[in-house]
C-alpha cells in the first residue's frame, strides 16, 4: 500500500497543474474535517490522535511572494 501512495504522491508533485488543483481542493475540504475528526472514518486519525490539524493559510506562499514583488 505504501508503494501505491508514494507513486500517487510522486505523480502529484511532478504535475504542477494537478498539484494546484489538489491544493485548492484541500483548502476547500479542510473545514469539513472537523465533522469526522476523532471518529473511525477519520482518514487522519493516527495523526490527529495526538495533534491538532493545522489551519491552512488564507494566502499561499506563492500568492504572498507575487504580491510582495509588485
Amino acid at each position: 500500500m505504501d508503494r501505491i501512495w508514494f507513486r500517487a504522491y510522486a505523480f502529484l508533485v511532478n504535475n504542477p497543474g494537478i498539484f494546484a488543483i489538489a491544493a485548492k481542493l484541500g483548502c476547500f475540504l479542510q473545514p469539513l474535517h472537523r465533522f469526522v475528526a476523532g471518529s473511525k472514518i477519520d482518514p487522519l486519525l493516527a495523526w490527529t490522535a495526538t495533534r491538532e490539524t493545522p489551519v491552512i493559510a488564507k494566502e499561499s506562499f506563492r500568492q504572498y511572494w507575487i504580491s510582495r514583488r509588485k
